[in-house]
């Protein structure tokens, strides 16, 4: 049976944030049993880009399904060779959004997911994919849970949902990212703002944060006023539209910098005339640190000559040439 819908995620066993093992096997257990569940025609590809030399691949340092059909999980390895070819390899170890172009790709589902290896999917999410009801005229968001401890391998999914629940501190919607309660508002705060508190500095946070404390958010999304309104916060942890509709962009802007470019995605996919719906089921993310991704250079969405064009002239020029997604390269691929 052919997959309805194509998970697809970018992943190299490098430690990544910390955990990176453990998130993944949250992320591939919970998939694959929830899928189960819902009886969703579905098939995950792991696009392994830039294997680090000496440690393990991802098929020998993960455990798999062994009860899934084959070929309904796939891994697609994008060398260090080819990684070195690209600009700012030498401070980026992966480029996420190429190598989730890559999986597109190789997808073989009606409709695609871009999503990440720590994500936690909920039960009504599952379920909403099961009853095989998207448009190829939209694309869908959902809003993101960040979960802030170490969610526990051995419970079962059900649990480990509950777990989410309990523990989710923050929350990234359309209008931009809060805590979850008063509490979590506080330990966001010391989190980004330790080592650097004076009592005149916690004075001018209270008050900055005074708006914030009536349920506004005081944490902005990457969306830029001047573009039209979409659900960018978080929107790399999920983005899912037709396959034809990804092919018709040609994916993801292949930028060489790091940031925003799924924000630039939702902004493209908008303006392309792809519908926007926000699932009311949330996804779950264990959280992780952040301190190497500071180094990789930034995407700074309003200097981009495309939003400019358009603004201009109400035409959207594809970003990407035919040969995105690394469409002339000969890459290996194992099924599980």
């Amino acid at each position: 049976m052919e997959p309805y819908l194509s998970f697809v995620v970018a992943a190299r066993n490098d430690n990544y944030g910390g955990y990176f093992l453990h998130r993944m096997q949250i992320f591939i257990n919970g998939l694959m049993a929830l899928r189960e569940k819902h009886d969703l025609p579905a098939e995950l590809i792991v696009v392994e880009w830039n294997p680090p030399v000496g440690n393990r691949r991802l098929i020998d340092a993960l455990s798999w399904p062994r009860r899934a059909s084959p070929g309904t999980i796939s891994l697609v390895e994008v060398s260090g060779e080819l990684h070195r070819q690209l600009p700012n390899s030498d401070r980026m170890p992966m480029f996420e959004y190429i190598a989730k172009n890559v999986g597109i790709r190789h997808a073989r589902g009606k409709f695609v997911l871009a999503t990440n290896p720590d994500i936690l999917f909920s039960d009504e999410l599952m379920k909403f994919f099961a009853n095989k009801q998207f448009s190829a005229a939209c694309f869908y968001r959902v809003d993101r849970c960040d979960v802030a401890k170490i969610i526990p391998l051995t419970l079962p999914v059900s649990e480990q949902l509950e777990f989410c629940r309990k523990y989710a501190y923050c929350i990234h919607q359309q209008s931009g990212s809060r805590p979850t309660s008063p509490m979590a508002r506080l330990g966001l705060y010391l989190k980004h703002n330790t080592g650097r508190l004076t009592p005149a500095r916690v004075l001018r946070g209270i008050a900055r944060r005074a708006k914030a404390l009536s349920g506004q958010s005081d944490l902005p999304s990457a969306s830029t006023a001047l573009l039209p309104p979409v659900h960018a916060n978080a929107a790399g942890d999920f983005i899912l539209m037709a396959k034809a509709q990804w092919h018709r962009l040609r994916g993801f802007p292949e930028l060489k910098t790091h940031s925003h470019i799924d924000s630039f995605m939702c902004h493209l996919a908008s303006i392309a005339g792809v519908q926007q719906i926000i699932s009311p089921h949330p996804i779950y993310h264990q959280e992780h640190e952040r301190a190497e991704a500071a180094a990789r250079p930034l995407t700074i969405l309003q200097d981009l000559d495309v939003f400019e064009k358009w603004r201009q002239t109400g035409q959207l020029e594809n970003v990407n040439d035919e040969s995105w997604g690394l469409a002339n390269a000969c890459l290996p691929i194992t099924q599980i």
